[in-house]
């Protein structure tokens, strides 16, 4: 599974990727009832200089899934959001996005990282548990953190790979689109090298 960040330009697919979730989908992803307008509001206020919008691709190149990390207390700590089509739920893209959306924190040697939700938001709580976050219930929401390790030059070579790999699945599968979907970019370069 192959995540990228998204650009700013990139930034209506991720509000096409919210608009389409089914009612209980956006009630649990926003922690309550959500209008388009207020979608649309809430993808025009990101800020990509204070966090991240990381995001899978299917081969249509519509997002599937995506997280948003947001930076706060000067920069010590970060909030997530997640977020799957119901159609591509149970094949680890909740996972792979928490696990990108780690490592792009711990490089920036963010302290902590958080993630709100609805107690009756299973999967987000499944998540929190296995990855160790300390969770803290009350009626309806539930709180989880996990402090995070600082960052050594593997884990900053590790998610910078990924990304560039994220970005090159992403040019593959534009390529594929752009040509009908009858090319694949990396085999361009393999059967140029037999000929």
């Amino acid at each position: 599974m192959n995540v990228k960040s998204l650009t700013r330009f990139e930034l209506p697919l991720y509000e096409t990727h919210l608009m389409n979730l089914p009612a209980k989908d956006r009630h649990l992803r926003f922690s309550g009832f959500v209008s388009d307008e207020s979608i649309t509001k809430y993808v025009d206020s990101i800020d990509l200089r204070q966090g991240v919008v990381k995001a899978i691709y299917n081969d249509a190149l519509e997002i599937i899934a995506a997280v948003h990390v947001v930076v706060f207390n000067n920069g010590h700590d970060a909030e997530i959001a997640l977020s799957v089509d119901p159609n591509y739920r149970r094949q680890g893209y909740g996972h792979a996005l928490f696990e990108a959306a780690l490592k792009w924190v711990r490089s920036r040697s963010i302290e902590k990282i958080y993630s709100l939700c609805l107690r009756e938001n299973r999967p987000m709580v499944h998540i929190a548990n296995a990855r160790g976050m300390t969770i803290h219930h009350d009626s309806q929401e539930a709180e989880a953190y996990l402090n995070v390790d600082k960052p050594t030059l593997a884990t900053m070579w590790e998610e910078m790979l990924g990304e560039q790999i994220g970005w090159a699945d992403y040019t593959n599968k534009r390529f594929k689109v752009l040509a009908g979907g009858n090319i694949n970019f990396f085999d361009i370069g393999l059967n140029k090298r037999a000929s």
